[in-house]
């Protein structure tokens, strides 16, 4: 005990000549821990506390952006093409059986535009068209006009 006195002097007299206030008669400080309280079993508020993830980054995976992009096999690959292949081919397929149902309905209305022309005895300029109309009587006929205006402007 008297060595920890002894010791607990020295360092008194080490810290009052540091600060310069020097005072040999004054009382030794004893500095003594207050007994813990049972009340409180949580550490400070500003002790540091183990370090832990943010709850949106839980899942995150960082090391994804360096990663090699997954690849598909030869195989795969095959069968992607084909299916593509075969969309286009039915693409162009169903394309072309429009076309060709709208081709027929405007053909079948130019027809019945012919017909009833030819009832009405309204001579309108011919349509073009992609198909040329089958030959009707009304057609016939007005060849033979014109065959027989021919025929007699060239004798006159």
């Amino acid at each position: 005990m008297k060595i920890f006195i002894c010791l607990l002097t020295e360092v008194n007299e080490a810290q009052s000549k540091a600060n310069h206030h020097f005072r040999p008669n004054a009382p030794l400080s004893v500095t003594t821990m207050a007994p813990p309280s049972n009340k409180n079993h949580l550490p400070p508020p500003f002790a540091p506390t183990r370090l832990a993830t943010r709850a949106k980054n839980k899942d995150a995976r960082p090391g994804t952006v360096d990663m090699p992009k997954p690849r598909r096999t030869p195989a795969e690959m095959q069968a992607i093409r084909d299916q593509q292949a075969h969309d286009k081919q039915e693409k162009k397929e169903k394309q072309e059986q429009a076309l060709k149902t709208a081709a027929d309905i405007e053909d079948e209305q130019r027809q019945e535009d012919i017909e009833r022309a030819a009832i009405s005895n309204v001579h309108k300029p011919p349509v073009a068209s992609f198909r040329p109309p089958p030959p009707t009587k009304l057609n016939l006929a007005e060849d033979e006009i014109e065959t027989k205006k021919r025929m007699f402007m060239n004798s006159s």
